[in-house]
């Protein structure tokens, strides 16, 4: 039977079923009919335990059905459904719909191996889980309740009446946490509430355990903290804090928060006139975009809430610090610290940019396509700290720290795309020259230097070439290498044919383009000119802390551009 329902796959409102836009976020909708089928009611599933009664919603990841336990019991059932996937005519099976299929499939699955060892009053109670129809179903108790997104559309909550919701959550954050567990898509959408008021957390599909708490980007806008858009900062039990403090600003603001990006960028949180200034305050502290300046854990919110200043201790984790005042010159070869004889030149020319199919550990956002690059030339290293904090000491600009690491001709490191574009127009400006970051397509260009292989060592790489993490996950026949733990000066290790070295590690360096996955262009335009475009940035070469399959030179990363943290650092080009 056709959906009754729209469900927006960017925020989850249930629209009607022929909606076009989305009446919450204003998402464009395929209307419900034209979208793939459900399972029809009466189907049956694991020979006949279950049958579907109808269809309750569908999200980005599945399609959810109330069913018949033994034909007695009301139970919800979730069904792996990803977007892009069809029922095959006439039959109840399902046909994948792209590559990305195995990987939602494998994340359905360790949804019900995270469900499996919850026992919560307020967590949703998985009571089965089975594959059938070439996918994988979950069955759970079915919650006779209201969504929260749908109790705050009547209404904002009042401060006393939010601290009474909040209390089981923050206890069922807590139990999920002490399992080493964070939930990581906690939203209004994720909450039910049953007739009685308690709240129930639902939807585990984007949970994930300590060991693998920063593999993948997920979550939802204005309720995902920053480090769930990257693939280098920690996620922990800081990160539900900011999803459970964006839920809680949306109950008693009555509006969705901004995104975390927003924040980031200055964008300050509109809190009504009369709302408690403890809650406030609380809400605060639990969404500051910088993970190590948000409140640690469910412990210190609580405390929050209650008005104790204890609540607000934070904990070590990746920083963009007040740097060091005392900027010097380390290096004495110029004021500037750099001179001819550190560019290389990159001849014009014909590329294939991106990896082919058979490669290695690729992503899918590396679709091969032919580039024309005119010649230009590139610094031979990263910006090293001796550059930079020449930089910082003409301009009066704080440096940024080192880590404890050193300075001189390491690769400077914390610093943003805008720090970056900022020493590019300095530079340009004190020596003639015309300076900028490079494009995406002149970064992988010059990487490859006229090589087609993973690197431009061939098909494997170790950690005499480059400095990366060789401890773990050999790449292409590589023997298990040194983990340095840290960056290394630059000319450490050998060049590549065009005279660059540390193209591979060390540092992530930002590329003057915006991020696109379909390669449509961008990847040969310069963003650097528009300083209120705060689309995600590029940035190319993996580092220090990464293993050798995310230095490949097709491997491709990109974040918030005003974001600094101590992987990233960056080399110009000369044009």
């Amino acid at each position: 039977m056709p959906m009754t329902e729209n469900v927006c796959p960017l925020c989850e409102h249930e629209n009607p079923g022929d909606a076009l836009v989305c009446a919450v976020c204003g998402t464009r909708l395929l209307p419900a009919a034209a979208q793939p089928m459900a399972l029809a009611p009466g189907a049956a599933l694991d020979g006949g335990r279950y049958r579907i009664e109808r269809v309750i919603g569908r999200g980005g990841f599945g399609m959810t059905y109330v069913g018949l336990a033994r034909g007695v019991r009301r139970v919800a059932i979730k069904e792996c459904f990803p977007e892009g996937c069809a029922r095959i005519p006439g039959t109840e099976a399902l046909l994948p719909g792209g590559d990305d299929f195995p990987r939602q499939l494998e994340r359905f699955r360790r949804e019900a191996a995270q469900l499996d060892r919850l026992h919560h009053d307020h967590i949703v109670r998985l009571r089965d889980h089975f594959e059938a129809n070439g996918t994988a179903y979950l069955v759970m108790d079915l919650i006779d309740g209201e969504g929260l997104e749908h109790r705050i559309a009547r209404r904002a909550f009042a401060a006393a009446e939010a601290r009474r919701l909040l209390g089981p959550l923050l206890d069922a954050l807590e139990y999920l946490h002490g399992k080493d567990v964070w939930h990581l898509d906690v939203k209004p959408q994720n909450i039910v509430l049953r007739p009685d008021g308690g709240p129930v957390l639902v939807d585990f599909g984007a949970a994930r355990d300590g060991p693998r708490s920063h593999s993948t980007r997920f979550g939802t806008e204005g309720y995902a903290p920053i480090e769930q858009d990257s693939t280098e900062l920690p996620r922990g039990p800081w990160s539900d804090v900011y999803g459970l403090g964006a839920t809680l600003y949306h109950m008693v603001a009555g509006q969705a928060p901004p995104r975390a990006v927003d924040l980031l960028a200055g964008r300050r949180l509109a809190f009504p006139d009369r709302l408690d200034p403890a809650l406030r305050q609380a809400i605060d502290a639990a969404m500051r975009p910088r993970p190590e300046e948000r409140l640690p854990d469910m412990g210190a919110l609580r405390a929050a809430l209650a008005g104790e200043s204890g609540g607000t201790e934070r904990r070590e984790g990746p920083r963009s610090e007040e740097p060091a005042r005392n900027a010097r010159t380390d290096r004495g070869e110029s004021a500037l610290g750099v001179g001819e004889a550190d560019w290389a030149d990159i001849p014009a020319g014909e590329f294939l940019m991106g990896s082919p199919e058979s490669e290695e550990g690729r992503d899918s956002d590396e679709r091969p396509h032919r580039v024309r690059v005119a010649a230009f030339q590139m610094l031979r290293t990263p910006v090293t700290f001796a550059m930079y904090d020449a930089f910082c000491a003409a301009t009066g600009r704080e440096p940024p720290k080192d880590q404890g690491w050193g300075r001189a001709d390491r690769p400077v490191i914390n610093v943003s795309y805008w720090d970056a574009v900022d020493y590019a127009d300095w530079l340009s400006g004190a020596t003639g020259w015309r300076c900028r970051l490079p494009t995406e397509a002149e970064w992988e260009y010059a990487c490859r230097a006229g090589t087609t292989t993973p690197f431009w060592t061939g098909n494997a790489l170790t950690t005499k070439q480059a400095n990366y993490n060789g401890s773990v996950v050999p790449y292409g026949g590589a023997p298990q290498g040194l983990y340095r733990e840290k960056t290394t000066p630059v000319r450490l290790f050998p060049a590549n044919p065009w005279g660059l070295h540390d193209m591979h590690g060390n540092v992530w360096e930002w590329c003057a383009s915006e991020y696109d996955p379909g390669y449509a262009g961008l990847e040969q335009g310069d963003a650097s000119g528009d300083r209120h475009n705060h689309s995600f940035r590029v940035l190319r070469g993996g580092s220090w802390n990464l293993n050798a399959r995310s230095l490949r030179c097709a491997q491709r990363n990109w974040f918030y551009p005003v974001y600094r943290i101590l992987l990233r650092g960056f080399r110009l080009a000369r044009i």
